[in-house]
């Protein structure tokens, strides 16, 4: 992927991303500490980890994931995840 590609969903500039998560440079990897407190408080920063995550881990078992894929599957999680805490809202104890 090209280090200034620019990501059509979020229009986060890759390259920036990359030294946010502690990621891969052109020049090596980076070895500084990353906020993920404030990764994790960001949702357009928290999507792209979590489809980064859910390709790298498919590709770790050796399943080819696209893009769009793991876009698919982040979004089916997130829609399950609000309808679980819906239901369990209206649960009376």
């Amino acid at each position: 992927m090209p280090s200034k590609a620019w990501d059509r969903s979020s229009n986060v500039e890759l390259s920036a991303f990359n030294r946010q998560v502690g990621g891969s440079s052109p020049s090596g990897p980076t070895s500084k500490r990353v906020n993920i407190k404030a990764i994790l408080a960001d949702p357009v920063k928290r999507k792209e980890l979590a489809i980064r995550f859910i390709m790298s881990a498919q590709a770790m078992e050796g399943i080819d994931t696209t893009r769009e894929q793991a876009e698919a599957a982040y979004e089916q999680v997130q829609k399950e995840r609000l309808t679980h805490s819906a239901k369990r809202s209206k649960v009376v104890l």
